[in-house]
């Protein structure tokens, strides 16, 4: 489609074959994603997603991503589990969708004006655009609390996507913004003993583990010397035979 460009540059975790190069088109050609990210859950809604009829040409977790929008459109954010920013061009009605997962651990930044709208998962890739401009307010709260909140990046212009929100950008160039996950709506108010929130903790932990050892290269583990990496560590070696 004239006027559009996308550019992607592969960290191959799942996968490993030319197969899993992005960007991705869709059995039927109409959809096109860029993502960075790893969905923990994508077998599961490969299974689901085969039982509805798709094709699958690879075995990597952007195809499964880009076969539940094909299929389910937006719903395809209540049912992901991971970390993720992605965009999926739509030839059929020429527009743009993105996302970001609900803590916002993938970055994403976009510039939009009247003329186009640019993304980026780094500021520093749309800093040219208005010639290295440093937004004043971001600097100063970055320089109070090391880091920049809310929607402003570093650079004037240039936003971040909030955690847990996906935007359409239609081809009138009009965006449409919604958040899709907040931690409010999660948490469940129920009075249980210490030994039953204990065994829950501990069961959540190991399956969310486990969850993210999938991986067709080696696993390793970076320990700071705290609790939380020694845990992981510990849980992991329970998964994963050679682990670095």
């Amino acid at each position: 489609y004239k006027g559009i460009a996308i550019g992607h540059r592969r960290l191959s975790i799942i996968d490993l074959s030319n197969n899993g190069n992005q960007p991705m088109f869709n059995n039927s050609g109409n959809l096109c994603i860029v993502y960075n990210g790893e969905i923990y859950n994508a077998e599961e809604l490969r299974n689901r997603f085969k039982s509805m009829g798709y094709t699958f040409k690879s075995l990597c977790d952007t195809e499964v991503l880009l076969a539940g929008y094909f299929l389910i459109g937006e719903k395809i954010l209540e049912i992901i589990n991971g970390m993720y920013s992605f965009s999926i061009w739509n030839e059929e009605d020429k527009s743009l969708f993105c996302a970001r997962d609900p803590f916002g651990i993938k970055p994403f930044y976009y510039f939009y004006d009247k003329d186009s709208f640019k993304f980026s998962s780094e500021s520093r890739a749309l800093s040219l655009i208005t010639h290295n401009s440093i937004d004043n307010d971001a600097y100063r709260s970055y320089v109070l609390m090391n880091y920049v909140p809310g929607t402003k990046s570093i650079f004037n212009g240039i936003k971040k996507l909030e955690k847990g929100t996906f935007i359409k950008v239609n081809k009138q160039g009009r965006i449409f913004k919604k958040n899709f996950w907040r931690l409010e709506d999660k948490i469940i108010k129920n009075t249980i003993s210490f030994k039953e929130s204990s065994n829950i903790i501990e069961e959540k932990l190991k399956s969310s583990v486990k969850r993210q050892l999938t991986s067709d290269v080696p696993v390793g583990v970076f320990l700071s010397g705290g609790f939380d990496s020694g845990l992981i560590t510990a849980l992991s070696s329970k998964y994963v035979e050679n682990l670095h």
